[in-house]
């Protein structure tokens, strides 16, 4: 399958994938999705010589999160927009999940919105030193998705999740570090 939103190359049994739409912060669209979903049908065939899986983003950023633009995308007017996530971002992170393969994710720039949910299911998490995290959803009056109403409590404790999910507030990598959210900081050309 050719990829357009997604650089893929696998070689020594380490799978790469970057996020690809750098013009947009790696944005998530439900392409994308489907071609990072694709990557993982691979990851997960036992015949595929795949032993290890990294994850990244092109450009700045390894995602801004969800397109609120993308057609096939969940819209801040409708009533509900949840329906979109539940089918295609929620598939992807219990695929993450369940992967037989560790998983790698090297956060580069910014990672937010639903994207920290894909960043948090790397078994080993790198960042690069001006990378940070950002949960936004109380600015726009939603609740946090992409499973961390699930996963933060667990990785950083109740306070300091409740703290990132009401206040906004950019977690940075030195931070995330000292909370025990992620396992190593690099510099960013080290990365």
């Amino acid at each position: 399958m050719p990829f357009e939103q997604i650089q893929f190359d696998c070689s020594e049994g380490i799978a790469r994938v970057a996020f690809n739409l750098p013009d947009s912060l790696n944005s998530l669209t439900r392409q994308m999705l489907a071609e990072f979903d694709a990557v993982l049908d691979q990851c997960s065939r036992p015949d595929s010589g795949i032993r290890c899986l990294l994850v990244t983003g092109q450009g700045r950023a390894f995602s801004a999160g969800m397109n609120l633009a993308d057609p096939g995308g969940p819209k801040l007017d409708l009533p509900d927009g949840g329906h979109v996530l539940e089918a295609a971002m929620s598939p992807i992170l219990l695929r993450m999940r369940e992967l037989d393969v560790p998983i790698v994710t090297a956060l580069n720039g910014l990672v937010v919105g639903v994207s920290v949910g894909i960043a948090l299911m790397g078994d080993i998490i790198l960042a690069a030193r001006s990378a940070y995290i950002l949960q936004p959803f109380a600015n726009v009056g939603l609740i946090p998705d992409g499973a961390l109403t699930y996963l933060m409590p667990r990785l950083v404790g109740k306070a300091r999740a409740f703290e990132l999910a009401y206040f906004g507030d950019r977690l940075p990598a030195e931070k995330a570090l000292e909370w025990g959210l992620i396992n190593a900081v690099h510099d960013d050309d080290a990365l």
